[in-house]
Formats: structure tokens, C-alpha cells, sequence
């Protein structure tokens, strides 16, 4: 529900200043990790597919996300923070298709918006 301020504007083609996107995505990652931001996200990622097809543990992001490749390094770390930011501020247990989504996202997007 908190990104649903973010998605709407988005889907009807308003997008939100970048002050505004920057100081909830600033407000959400202070939430998620406090004062000391991880520079490295290392595996398991939250994938939020854990069940899948017998899965008990989340897979590697390389086999989560199917185009991973085309993101830089640093588009990769923005989307294992992103991850990890939803799995600590919400409470989303199963969506397979949300790293995939946000990979998609973060080529049209900055990481806050």
C-alpha cells in the first residue's frame, strides 16, 4: 500500500518530482537498514518464490530474474537493495514476479522513483 503513492501517478503517465521520489525512497531504506547502508548484497536475495516448484530457500538472483545480465553491476546492487528494502518494510511473502518487475523498472527509472 505505501507504493501505491509512487505506482499510480506512474501508471497514468504523471510521474512524481524526483524530490518527492527521493525523500520516500530515502524515508524506506532508513526504515529497512537504519543509518548504515550495505554497500554489497551477496545471496540469497529475497526473490519472494520461496514454494516454487518445491523451493524452501529463496534461488540465486541470476535464476529469479531472467535478463539480469543486462543490467551494470551497480544496476544489479541497486536491485538486490530494492529487494531487500520490500522484504524488510512489507510484508510480501509470495511474488515471483517482483524481481523481475523491478529489473524491468529500474531500466525506465531511477532506483527512487
Amino acid at each position: 500500500d505505501g507504493l501505491k503513492r509512487l505506482i499510480w501517478p506512474l501508471a497514468i503517465g504523471q510521474r512524481l518530482g524526483s524530490s518527492d521520489a527521493t525523500r520516500f525512497y530515502a524515508n524506506l531504506t532508513a526504515r529497512a537498514f537504519g543509518s548504515v547502508m550495505p554497500e554489497e548484497f551477496q545471496d540469497p536475495v529475497p526473490t519472494f518464490c520461496q514454494g516454487i516448484q518445491g523451493l524452501e530457500e529463496a534461488p540465486p538472483l541470476r535464476s529469479a530474474v531472467k535478463h539480469l545480465w543486462l543490467l551494470t553491476p551497480r544496476g544489479e546492487t541497486a536491485l538486490r537493495r530494492l529487494l531487500w528494502g520490500m522484504q524488510l518494510t512489507n510484508n510480501v511473502e509470495f511474488s515471483p514476479f517482483l524481481p523481475n518487475l523491478f529489473s524491468t523498472l529500474l531500466a525506465f527509472f531511477s532506483e527512487s522513483e
